[in-house]
């Protein structure tokens, strides 16, 4: 649905160009052009397209002379008057229902037994709130591993005494670096992998998050049969564990979780 509505802006925009090819205006060209290739390169940045991709489409359409690309017959003033508002009466009616959709999202939390709207505050089913409490509260620190999407909510909330290991700015880690390093562990549980990224980046602790998708099988399988990380923290919304030094041990002896 978000390809498609991209693909069609994109679209809609473009010919908007083409249209008002004689009166084109080259510097809203070139930022439509920049910002199309910020959104392919990153799909976070298609929010910025949306807007410029509109406006583009609104300046390009009050500039087309409909006599030129329409018959006679629909340029009458009085039919241009009557469509033009039928548009935006049908605009109108589009938003007010998308927006009345869009007010009964939510969901209910079953930690306070009450029903929570998805626009007031950070949504609990969608980031791992409980782990990172879990890691706040008990006054963990340094590098650790995390999922992507755990990435955004750890910065958020427990920055600068987490450090994490990947979040949503993909440009800033690269690509040989998502693909070779972060994939092959999260996806394919390459414990190699893993042994050289504990060593070289000093990761001591392991937080994932299980709220918004499932955690990858075979990292998961890989956690469990290393024996110097420990599973402290188990529970629907995600999982920590802890890798075995002395800074740890207290740690993990309250809350060590023995899944046999």
């Amino acid at each position: 649905g978000e390809q498609m509505a991209f693909k069609t802006l994109i679209i809609i925009s473009a010919v908007s160009f083409a249209l008002n090819a004689r009166r084109i205006n080259l510097g809203l060209l070139l930022v439509w052009v920049l910002v199309l290739v910020f959104a392919a390169a990153a799909v976070r940045n298609m929010i910025y397209f949306s807007v410029v991709a509109y406006a583009a489409a609104m300046i390009n359409a009050g500039q087309i002379d409909l006599r030129a690309i329409v018959p006679l017959r629909f340029t009458d003033e009085r039919f241009e008057l009557l469509t033009g508002w039928l548009a935006k009466i049908g605009a109108i009616v589009l938003i007010l229902g998308y927006g009345g959709d869009m007010a009964e999202y939510g969901y209910y939390d079953f930690d306070k037994y009450q029903r929570k709207s998805e626009f007031l505050g950070v949504a609990q089913r969608v980031f791992p709130a409980g782990p990172v409490d879990f890691v706040v509260r008990n006054g963990i620190s340094g590098p650790v591993f995390n999922d992507f999407n755990a990435g955004a909510y750890l910065i958020g909330h427990a920055s600068p005494r987490i450090k994490v290991f990947m979040d949503g700015r993909t440009e800033l880690y690269g690509a040989k670096f998502f693909q070779e390093v972060y994939n092959r562990i999260w996806e394919g549980g390459d414990e190699e992998v893993f042994r050289t990224a504990v060593a070289r980046y000093g990761l001591k602790a392991v937080v994932i998050g299980a709220a918004f998708s499932h955690p990858q099988r075979k990292f998961l399988k890989m956690m469990t049969g290393l024996a110097e990380w420990k599973l402290v923290y188990f529970d629907h919304d995600g999982l920590v564990f802890l890798r075995d030094i002395p800074e740890h041990q207290e740690l993990i002896g309250k809350f060590g979780i023995d899944l046999a």
